[in-house]
Parts: structure tokens; C-alpha cells; sequence
């Protein structure tokens, strides 16, 4: 189906995040990849906290990819008579977690090293602890040299870049609901700012120096993902409920469009 608003669907944060999350990171790579010259490698993972910054290498040791396999130890007790070992089933079985976040990576494949990471933000990298892990994971990166591009399509939530070690601020005069933040290590900043009347931007994603940024359609990625996904159609009273609360100018514009 095609997507009624000019640009972000600003319902889906509240109701089909999860979905959308993934989707949309797929997107991406499925956009970028034909763009990577030859000896890169643009790969989807899964990361775990592992450690609190950069190892002795200058590498990135914060995140490490997670396989997806837990590994479990039984008792087990002989029986006496046929030698086969029965397993003891367990008192309680806990759920034990570790913070994953999902991000794209692209890995210059001569040397193994990690060039770019790209993440598309979830409500946990906006709040309290979550916000502090983001933090410190971007900072490990740029200290091993490793670009990022923080894709926040998230209107509600902390100001992801406010912690004080990170020393980006928003604009005072600025109020929008999305955000697009790259940074270049030993370079500056760059803030697409953008509202719900708005299109997604179209922006550069930066490779080894010495390389020519590849280019990421934002608007495109979102509209192929929003056409074969099954989002029921919206409605105003769905606009009037959203949390923060939609501007008086933003709730008429998109009124007209449901």
C-alpha cells in the first residue's frame, strides 16, 4: 500500500515499530550494497554489550556480533543398568538477556576493518540506560576511527546525541520530530532535522577517506518497505491520539491526507 503522508508514517512508532525496524534496515542495505566498490562488505548484525571501549588495537570492543546461540549445561545421572545418561531437568528455567541492538556495518574487506556503522534507532536507544549504552558505543567508535549514521525516526524519546560527552546539542530554534545524525571521526557533525510534513532526506554515507560517500534515499527505502507491508489504513483519531502530541498546522495537514 502507499503511504498517506508525505513522508514518515508517525503512527507506526506507537503500534508496528518492530516490524518497521527491521524492514527498513533492510532497506538500507539493500540499497547501499550495489553502491560498496568491490572490497567492502555491508553486513546486518546483531550486537551484544561486550566491554566499556576500544581494546589495545584502537578497534571497537563495545559491540561484538551475536551469533544467536545460547549455550546451556544439564546434569545428567546414570541410570545403572543400560549406561544412558538421563538428563535432570531443571528446577526453574530464567531468560537471561544481553542489549542487542541491530545496525548495519560496512567492513573494508583488505583489512578486516570496520569503516561505517549505520543504525536505525529503537525507543530503547532513546531513554534512560539505553541512552547512556548508545552514548558510550558511539564514542567508541569514533575513537577507533569508525563513521556513524544514526537514522532517528522516533518522535518520542530523549534527544539521542544530549549526553554530555557527545558535545551535540540541538538548535535552540529548531523543534522537529526526526533526525539524521552522521559523524565523520575528526570531522564535523552533519544533522538533517526534519517534521512529519516533511520527506525523508536524501544523504551521503561515508566510507574510507580516501572513497567517495555512497548515497542513501531515505524517502525511497521507506516507501518501498510501506508498499508491501500490511499497515491497516490510518485515521484521525489515530492522529489526535499520538503521544507527543501532533502540532495544531501538522494535525490539519495530515487530517486532509487519511
Amino acid at each position: 500500500m502507499q503511504c498517506p503522508f508525505p513522508g514518515m508514517d508517525p503512527i507506526i512508532e506507537q503500534f508496528d515499530w518492530q516490524h518497521f525496524h527491521v524492514g527498513m534496515t533492510m532497506e538500507i542495505a539493500r540499497q547501499l550494497g550495489p553502491q560498496l566498490p568491490g572490497y567492502y562488505q555491508l553486513s546486518a548484525e546483531l550486537v551484544v554489550k561486550e566491554n566499556e571501549g576500544p581494546d589495545i588495537e584502537g578497534k571497537p570492543g563495545f559491540y561484538r556480533p551475536d551469533i544467536g546461540v545460547v549455550q546451556t549445561s544439564h546434569r545428567t545421572e546414570q541410570d545403572g543398568s543400560d549406561n544412558v545418561a538421563t538428563l535432570t531437568p531443571p528446577s526453574r528455567q530464567v531468560t537471561m538477556s544481553m542489549p542487542k541492538q541491530r545496525e548495519l556495518r560496512i567492513r573494508d574487506v583488505r583489512n578486516q576493518r570496520l569503516v561505517t556503522a549505520i543504525e536505525v534507532l529503537s525507543p530503547s536507544n532513546k531513554k534512560g540506560l539505553g541512552s547512556t549504552r548508545h552514548a558510550f558505543k558511539l564514542q567508541s567508535y569514533w575513537d577507533a576511527s569508525v563513521s556513524t549514521v544514526d537514522i532517528d525516526l522516533l518522535r518520542r524519546g530523549e534527544y539521542p546525541y544530549a549526553n554530555e560527552e557527545l558535545q551535540l546539542k540541538p538548535t535552540d530554534d529548531a523543534v522537529t520530530d526526526y533526525r539524521i545524525i552522521s559523524v565523520i571521526p575528526q570531522g564535523p557533525a552533519s544533522v538533517w532535522e526534519f517534521g512529519v510534513l516533511n520527506q525523508l532526506p536524501t544523504i551521503p554515507i561515508p566510507l574510507n577517506p580516501t572513497d567517495q560517500p555512497i548515497v542513501l534515499n531515505l524517502q525511497r527505502a521507506f516507501t518501498e518497505l510501506y508498499a508491501y507491508s500490511t499497515y491497516p489504513r490510518r485515521s484521525a483519531k489515530e492522529l489526535k491520539e499520538l503521544q507527543p502530541a501532533l502540532a495544531e498546522e501538522e494535525l490539519t495537514a495530515l487530517h486532509g491526507l487519511v
